[in-house]
């Protein structure tokens, strides 16, 4: 996302400058005060220069190692990839807000999706906070989909006339990195509520995060 990218150049930077200031801060072997600078044969001016050199040396490596781990620990970092239910492409259903509501409901068979971009071949968690309403006997069965391979798919707790809202947790195997489609498919949505027959999910919103919790 654009945030984690700021943040990741932002600290990749202030630890660049910081070892900088670090190397700069060397100390002198010139008195800061001239009249008592004693000076310094060819031979010792040569050893001072040696010690500077390696001094300049260790530095850099130092430099090379801090940039290194930085990146290193940012880079297997994933900013939480939040999606908004009403945001998602879908197959059927309806949007529906209030006051304490925004989401998309799937009031029949369908599925809703979209593009998640995974940073690296590490597990990743999707975290989906969804509810079922279901007064046909049955629980809302959903069918959850990372490209074209099924990672899990359950029922989820439902009431008989009102939502009942929880979160699910998938884990999605490790995948080269890359776009890849998200999706979450009603497999048992029923809309007969002329006979007083309803089966549906709401979908609120999903995060991906590198930990299950």
């Amino acid at each position: 996302t654009p945030e984690g990218s700021i943040v990741f150049a932002g600290l990749l930077a202030f630890f660049i400058i910081a070892s900088i200031l670090i190397l700069r801060r060397q100390p002198s072997s010139v008195s800061p005060n001239p009249p008592f600078n004693k000076p310094r044969s060819s031979a010792r001016g040569e050893g001072k220069g040696g010690m500077g050199g390696l001094r300049s040396f260790a530095g850099g490596l130092l430099l090379l190692l801090i940039t290194g781990g930085m990146i290193i620990i940012l880079g297997r970092s994933l900013p939480t990839i939040q999606i908004e239910g009403e945001s998602m492409r879908h197959t059927a259903g309806v949007h529906f807000r209030n006051a304490e509501m925004n989401v998309w409901v799937l009031q029949e068979n369908g599925t809703v999706w979209d593009n998640v971009v995974l940073p690296d071949k590490r597990d990743v968690y999707a975290h989906i906070l969804a509810a079922g309403q279901c007064n046909t006997g049955e629980a809302p069965h959903i069918v959850v989909s990372i490209g074209n391979e099924v990672i899990g798919e359950m029922e989820i707790l439902y009431g008989k006339d009102s939502w009942i809202e929880s979160n699910y947790t998938f884990k999605i195997p490790p995948m080269k990195r890359g776009m890849y489609s998200f999706s979450i498919e009603l497999t048992n949505g029923r809309d007969d509520r002329r006979n007083g027959s309803f089966c549906g999910l709401y979908v609120d919103r999903i995060e991906f995060r590198r930990k299950p919790q």
